[in-house]
């Protein structure tokens, strides 16, 4: 179920667009990593989850300032969770044993009902503000954009001492500033990506050796340039 409304405001210079979502899930279907039990390497689990629930809020706005000057934002608020599930999760053996020094990670029964849906953060927010000024040899066109996401777990947290499996909330920065001739069929850019060098994980799984995991993408710069033939 979902109710939308959108609207433009001061001479179409405002757009906005909000809507608010209930959806009710049967047999979703959640695919993560998990250890197999009988040869300890990491697969991916698909299994029904039974039932899900989500509801929220979406929020965009697009703002023209003036001809060479606009804003876009948006916002998401989402409240998630699983309904009856019976699954399997990832412990560490120091953590099952007691041993600080066990090596390796086992699967263990869990009680995921009523967990809110992995991967799924609360809150997540992005801007972005983009000038593209006209000169006389041609246009300038620049962003800068920020976006926010909040805390998710990757994997069911199955014990207080599994709690790397969850991200916390981060921010990235981004920026590009290019140049196209007037009188040309060519342009080219300058960019940069995560400009405040923010450290995040892609993914963060149990193996058979423990937990493994992979960086987001650290601060990146580059040149790209197109041509039309």
């Amino acid at each position: 179920f979902e109710i939308g409304w959108k609207a433009s405001l001061f001479a179409r210079k405002v757009r906005r667009n909000a809507s608010v979502f209930y959806y009710d899930y049967k047999d979703l279907q959640v695919t993560r990593a998990a250890s197999d039990p009988i040869t300890g390497a990491v697969v991916n689990l698909t299994e029904n989850a039974t039932t899900a629930k989500l509801k929220g809020i979406d929020f965009d706005l697009g703002w023209a300032i003036t001809s060479e000057l606009t804003l876009d934002a948006s916002m998401n608020l989402l409240d998630s969770n699983y309904g009856k599930y019976l699954t399997i999760g990832q412990l560490l053996n120091g953590i099952a044993t007691g041993n600080p020094s066990a090596p390796g990670a086992r699967s263990v029964a869990y009680d995921a009902s009523g967990q809110k849906l992995l991967r799924a953060s609360d809150f997540s927010a992005t801007i972005l503000l983009r000038y593209a000024p006209e000169l006389s040899v041609g246009r300038l066109p620049m962003s800068v954009g920020y976006s926010y996401k909040g805390p998710f777990n990757f994997d069911f947290v199955v014990a207080p001492g599994m709690r790397r499996l969850r991200q916390k909330g981060y921010g990235l920065l981004n920026a590009q500033i290019g140049f196209e001739p007037s009188n040309g069929n060519w342009s080219v850019s300058l960019w940069g990506e995560n400009l405040t060098n923010e450290a995040y994980f892609d993914d963060i799984v149990g193996s058979p050796s423990g937990l493994r995991g992979s960086y987001g993408q650290p601060r990146t710069y580059g040149v790209s340039a197109s041509y039309k033939f």
